[in-house]
């Protein structure tokens, strides 16, 4: 199994360069993987354990498998149940904030209009998660 410090699981072309972009520009992060859909997250995180990473950024709204469903199977899974996994998505309802915390989600944030406003939430979200979070594969 590769490491790496972000999985990033997005639909959405526009939003996952942009994030990208944000990841590099302000060096939030040594490597990043994109995956596009839940099932190709499932493939690679479950199935066949290409990747570790120290961070799992999960939308909700995915084609093939949805990102709840994706993170219910992560949590049964012993390798990689002790990822941290936050849903990064357009929802802010309850129903959803509810379900990806009853399915084990670490934290909950919703995806901002305004791209300085999306530094801002990378910046502080991976601060915390990428250089002060221990987790069990930190080594």
């Amino acid at each position: 199994m590769k490491k790496v410090d972000l999985v990033l699981v997005e639909d959405n072309p526009h939003d996952a360069h942009i994030l990208m972009r944000i990841l590099k520009k302000e060096s939030l992060t040594e490597s990043v993987i994109w995956l596009k859909d839940g099932e190709a997250a499932l493939e690679s995180l479950v199935k066949q354990k290409e990747w570790l990473p120290k961070l799992i950024l999960l939308d909700i709204k995915l084609p093939k498998v949805n990102g709840l469903e994706v993170l219910s199977k992560i949590r049964k899974h012993e390798d990689i149940s002790a990822v941290p996994v936050l849903m990064l998505t357009s929802s802010n309802q309850i129903v959803d904030v509810r379900a990806a915390y009853a399915d084990g989600a670490n934290g909950f944030l919703t995806k901002p209009d305004s791209y300085s406003d999306f530094k801002v939430l990378l910046r502080t979200a991976m601060d915390f998660w990428l250089n002060h979070n221990i987790t069990v594969y930190n080594s």
